[in-house]
């Protein structure tokens, strides 16, 4: 009976050593499958804000827009305030120069006058 008892606490110690083995495994999956879980809940929280600044850069570009076609009127109505101002002013300079032209005229034939009368 002793070499029965001496197979059996050679297979009860063998057992309990794969019992051992089986719950260090276990132990070491289950400890990485909570970091597993750790490392996906922080991705997903990084996802989220990646998502939420994406959103806000979206609004902003959106407003911009709405600037753009803003400032795009507004300069279309400056190009065509300036284009009349620039035709006025040539208008103007005309003008003026015709009355300069007058005024040396005038002042020519007064002198002629004075000189020949």
């Amino acid at each position: 009976m002793s070499s029965y008892n001496f197979r059996t606490e050679d297979a009860e110690r063998e057992q309990y050593s794969r019992l051992l083995d089986a719950d260090e495994k276990l132990y070491s999956t289950s400890d990485r499958l909570q970091r597993t879980r750790q490392i996906a809940a922080e991705t997903e929280e990084i996802g989220q804000q990646v998502i939420t600044d994406l959103e806000n850069q979206n609004q902003k570009l959106g407003g911009f827009r709405g600037t753009l076609y803003s400032i795009g009127d507004h300069m279309s109505v400056s190009r065509v305030i300036l284009f009349d101002m620039t035709r006025k002013m040539c208008y103007r300079k005309g003008l003026l120069i015709v009355i300069i032209l007058i005024l040396i005229a005038t002042i020519i034939l007064i002198i002629w006058l004075k000189w020949i009368k």
